[in-house]
């Protein structure tokens, strides 16, 4: 699920998170992605977000790799602030989700070295969205 309704249309208020759990409360699955105001590093930004999944009941916050710093020739990625917020998602019961852009299998391959292959002890998780895949010059 996208948080907003547009670009520029104001970010979910309580009133609106209630109507959207509701209407989520039988799925298997919630997920949501993040705004496109934090597709780049931005940890107060990505705290929030996993709040407003706790909110909504989404069980994952799906993430780009700018949103994790991994843009760019020479990313330096904050992997101790990486982990220290899958640590307060897996605290409201969200998982992160990596999920490929266009030309960024690399990142997915460097997340899983630093931080961990394994969900169940990271909280960060991998999607793979074919339309990006197919797309992508480094996608095999």
């Amino acid at each position: 699920m996208w948080t907003n309704r547009g670009w520029k249309e104001p970010w979910v208020g309580p009133k609106l998170a209630k109507e959207i759990k509701e209407a989520c409360d039988h799925a298997s699955h919630v997920s949501m992605h993040t705004r496109p105001e934090n597709w780049q590093w931005n940890p107060h930004g990505l705290n929030d977000e996993v709040e407003l999944c706790a909110l909504i009941g989404a069980n994952a916050l799906i993430l780009h790799p700018s949103s994790l710093g991994l843009e760019g020739p020479s990313p330096h990625p904050d992997f101790p602030g990486i982990k220290r917020l899958a640590s307060l998602a897996r605290e409201r019961s969200v998982r992160l989700v990596l999920e490929n852009t266009p030309n960024t299998m690399w990142s997915l391959d460097l997340v899983l070295d630093e931080i961990g292959d394994d969900p169940q002890e990271t909280n960060l998780g991998i999607c793979i969205d074919v339309g990006h895949a197919y797309i992508s010059q480094d996608a095999g």
